[in-house]
């Protein structure tokens, strides 16, 4: 009975660590599915709504316009100086639990999918980008930057 009792202690704590490891991977795997969903509802809303089509407001940059869609989903056109215009689709990390997803298509079609950065809707502390060229490198250099 005592050999039991004390190979029951040594056990215990591995178990409780194997059960401990079990959880966390459950909350990663759910957090992960999570942000593919969110990501997801971005690619979905630039699928079925295209700025230039709609009735855009003033953003909080002069060089941006906006609308909100269903779903928290904000998107827009960014326009540069030269006359380039970007379109985008952003959805707050107020809304989604996590850092946030920007979806940026250039043109041309290139696309550039982005997490964090932007909170509540997409602006910039600068005045108007040159290019697209220079916006690109904006949005690559604060891509995955908590908002």
């Amino acid at each position: 009975m005592f050999r039991k009792t004390i190979k029951l202690l040594i056990a215990l704590p591995f178990l409780v660590a194997l059960l401990i490891g079990i959880g966390a991977g459950v909350i990663y795997a759910f957090d992960q599915y999570k942000i593919a969903q969110n990501r997801d509802r971005v690619i979905q809303a630039s699928l079925e709504n295209d700025p230039s089509q709609l009735k855009l407001m003033n953003g909080s940059n002069d060089y941006i316009r906006r609308v909100s869609l269903k779903g928290g989903i904000e998107c827009g056109i960014v326009t540069m100086k030269n006359g380039e215009e970007v379109k985008y689709w952003f959805r707050s990390h107020h809304l989604s639990g996590d850092q946030g997803h920007a979806r940026f298509e250039f043109p041309g079609g290139r696309v550039r999918m982005m997490t964090g950065y932007f909170c509540c809707e997409v602006m910039f502390p600068q005045d108007e980008f040159e290019s697209v060229k220079e916006l690109d490198a904006f949005l690559a250099e604060v891509d995955g930057k908590s908002p």
